[in-house]
Order: structure tokens, then C-alpha cells, then sequence
């Protein structure tokens, strides 16, 4: 038989997902309620109840089931010194993409030269690291791209304009601040040169050929104590002109026993 707690969640279980069902005549706000008490049971059964509440207003429900969700299981509030990993405050303490500020730059407070920078400035001026990381992650690779060689040209004229501000960083504009912000998401969005790609590949290419060797070495010195010498060849004939004196010894060796 099963334990009676199991049966006694069952029971439960098949009453929620009897109302779930009938939730779909119900009213937005009876929803919301219905939501909130849902979450504080079983996940579960929140995603039956999502799958079938009305597609317009599916996106509204989700976060008040987020929120409820963030709240049932909260850490302790931050403090100053505190240190957790950041998937930790990007899923538990909301520092993600979903939840990053949105804002107006003063178009006033910024120089003529790079006023034309502001759309990027609003949408890539992200001040908390994880927040920004996590907004990275989900952008396409194609927009950081732009975003990175478009505002290249101008970065000298932006640090130019920040080192005019106040040595009190309380008594810059936000704009300037946002600017701030901007420069340092910029050199995340670094995008390598043409050489710097090349030179990547041929560093990756090298350390594939050093694993390679040693991978080869390692597995025939097994094969030449079990005298199988023509796997001893198979491996060790690649890597013949890089060879050391023992391994090459043994090379020849094996091509005239195997």
C-alpha cells in the first residue's frame, strides 16, 4: 500500500487539477488568486494550471508566480561583504535579465559628439555585473557585434568627456554615470581581430597537437609491453619527426616485429 501521506497528496492532487481545469472560465482577478494559492502547494500542479490559463494573460500570471516563488524561498537580504556565486543572485536574487533597469538618458547632459550613442547607452548600461553578464548571454551575437564596433570610434571621446567630471562621482550627472556604465559593458562586447582569430586558432591547433602526441605516446607504451607492435606504429608514425630518442627507438623496433 501507499504511505499515507502519499495518498493524502494524491487525493489533493486530483481535487487542484479537477479545479485547474475549470479554471479557464475564471476572471482575472479570481485567476490571480487562484495562481497564488496554487504556487504555495506544488509546482506541478502551477504548470497544469499555466497550460491551460488564457494565452493573453499567461504572461502577467508567470511573474506573480515568480515573484511568489523568489518570496517562498528567499535567502537572507544582502549585505555589504556578502559574496555568493553569481548564478546564486542572478536566480535567487533576481539580478538577471528580466529584472535589469530601464531608464532615460537626459539628452542635455551629454555632448553633442556622442549623442548619438544614447539608444546604446539605454539598452547596454547595465551597472550590476551579473545583471549585465546575464543580459549578454541572452542577446544574439550579431547585436553585441555592432554594438561593439559601433560605438568604438567614440570611446575616446566619451573617456575624454568623464575625466572633465568631478573627482566625486556623487556629483556627476546620471547621464555621465550611465555613460560610465556603457564604457564597461563596451569592453565586455570586445570583439577579436581578424589576427587575434587566427592567432587563437593556431594556439588552439597547437595544444590539439600536444595532447594529441602525448595521448599517443601514453597509449603505446601500453601497447608495446603487450607487444602489439603494429598499433605501436599506428600511433607513434605521426608524431616520427617530433619523437624523443627512447619513443623513436621503439618505433623502429616495432616496424620490424610487427
Amino acid at each position: 500500500q501507499k504511505p499515507r501521506q502519499m495518498r493524502r497528496f494524491q487525493a489533493k492532487s486530483d481535487i487542484i487539477c479537477r479545479i485547474t481545469i475549470e479554471a479557464i472560465d475564471l476572471t482575472q482577478k479570481r485567476l490571480f488568486v487562484f495562481a497564488r494559492k496554487l504556487a504555495k502547494i506544488s509546482p506541478i500542479l502551477t504548470g497544469i494550471f499555466l497550460d491551460r490559463v488564457n494565452p493573453e494573460i499567461l504572461p502577467v500570471i508567470r511573474l506573480e508566480l515568480i515573484v511568489i516563488a523568489m518570496n517562498q524561498h528567499r535567502r537572507k537580504p544582502l549585505k555589504s561583504g556578502d559574496v555568493y556565486p553569481a548564478h546564486v543572485l542572478r536566480d535567487e536574487y533576481g539580478m538577471n535579465a528580466d529584472n535589469r533597469p530601464y531608464f532615460n538618458v537626459i539628452v542635455e547632459d551629454v555632448p553633442d559628439s556622442i549623442r548619438e550613442l544614447i539608444p546604446y547607452v539605454e539598452r547596454w548600461a547595465i551597472p550590476c555585473d551579473v545583471t549585465r553578464g546575464d543580459y549578454f548571454d541572452k542577446q544574439p551575437d550579431e547585436d553585441i557585434a555592432d554594438f561593439y564596433h559601433t560605438v568604438l570610434p567614440f570611446t575616446d571621446q566619451i573617456k575624454a568627456w568623464l575625466d572633465e567630471q568631478p573627482e566625486d562621482v556623487g556629483d556627476w550627472s546620471d547621464a555621465a554615470i550611465h555613460y560610465m556604465y556603457f564604457l564597461k559593458a563596451h569592453a565586455e562586447a570586445y570583439q577579436p581581430t581578424e589576427e587575434e582569430l587566427e592567432a587563437r586558432a593556431k594556439r588552439h591547433a597547437e595544444w590539439q597537437h600536444q595532447r594529441a602526441y602525448k595521448t599517443a605516446v601514453t597509449e603505446s607504451e601500453e601497447a608495446f609491453r603487450s607487444k602489439d607492435y603494429a598499433r605501436v606504429v599506428r600511433l607513434l608514425s605521426p608524431f616520427e619527426a617530433e619523437l624523443e630518442k627512447i619513443q623513436a627507438a621503439k618505433l623502429t623496433l616495432a616496424r620490424k616485429k610487427q
